[in-house]
């Protein structure tokens, strides 16, 4: 079983938003009258920034083979959590408002140990729902995944 990160959701329209508002900044503080370099090396940065953050939260991938949950991303680390030995997972809603926002994964192990895995802005609720799901169903736990806000 595998999820994918998408540009398709809400996180991904508001960050592809702020891009293109930094874009036309950094266009205007170019072309504009009075236009400084600095305007320019600032925006130019910023856009930049945002726009390897937006890879990166793009590219975040979550896999489940053997019992064992793999996070991939493109700037980050390859992460791998035995779920068989995890006595609890709570999926955390970080979002601002009622809407689900940003999303963290904290894995209890059975022996105290708490491992977090923190999920970009672009992730659907339904397919994480499912993934934590299929969690459950894989390793045999029918009250594994502990939803909260």
């Amino acid at each position: 079983m595998k999820v994918h990160a998408t540009p398709y959701s809400a996180g991904g329209i508001v960050l592809a938003g702020i891009l293109m508002v930094i874009a036309a900044l950094a266009w205007i503080a170019s072309r504009g009258p009075g236009h400084t370099s600095t305007q320019f090396a600032v925006f130019t940065f910023l856009f930049f920034s945002v726009a390897l953050y937006y890879a990166d939260a793009m590219s975040e991938s979550l896999s489940l083979k053997n019992g064992i949950v793999i996070f991939n991303s493109l700037l980050r680390p390859k992460r791998r959590i035995n779920a068989c030995a995890m006595s609890e997972v709570a999926v955390i809603h970080e979002g601002f408002n009622q809407e689900p926002g940003i999303v963290t994964a904290v894995f209890h192990g059975a022996d105290g140990k708490i491992t977090r895995l923190p999920l970009g802005p672009m992730w659907r609720q339904t397919e994480l729902s499912a993934f934590f799901s299929g969690l459950e169903e894989a390793t045999g736990e029918c009250r594994l995944v502990e939803d909260a806000r």
